[in-house]
């Protein structure tokens, strides 16, 4: 039998989690894009997923010429939306729903680990205070 604990921790812990992501879908097309996803918007209409992860490691930036010395993109961010875009679509809403997921997962990562390496109740508390913290919506 589990501890109550345990029971009411779960249940926590799928509140917590469906209050993060809706703070991280809610009202996600709202703004008009910002210049890294505008760059982004741009590399997934007119390059393909390979020329994406050859723009990003051999020259920094997944648009070459357009945004100069602005951005330093990661290679695999840049091949991960460029497939997410072609079975999603593109919009304002498709571009940063995929972030808000991998921000969404982030919040579960985080309490496995704290989990592990501290306790539940320190778990809970980690993704309590990661998922309304404002510089992680």
């Amino acid at each position: 039998m589990k501890h109550p604990f345990q029971v009411k921790s779960g249940w926590l812990l799928v509140l917590i989690l469906i209050v993060g992501i809706f703070l991280r879908v809610h009202l996600l097309d709202t703004e008009s894009l910002w210049l890294d996803e505008a760059s982004a918007a741009l590399a997934v209409t007119h390059y393909s997923s390979l020329e994406i992860l050859k723009n990003s490691i051999f020259y920094g930036n997944i648009t070459p010429g357009y945004f100069e010395g602005t951005l330093s993109d990661l290679p695999l961010y840049g091949l991960l939306l460029s497939l997410w875009v072609t079975v999603v679509g593109i919009s304002e809403f498709s571009l940063r729903l995929f972030s808000a997921l991998f921000g969404s997962l982030s919040i579960l990562m985080l309490f496995f680990v704290a989990k592990e390496l501290v306790s539940r109740k320190a778990a809970l508390l980690s993704i309590l205070l990661f998922s309304l913290s404002i510089i992680n919506i």
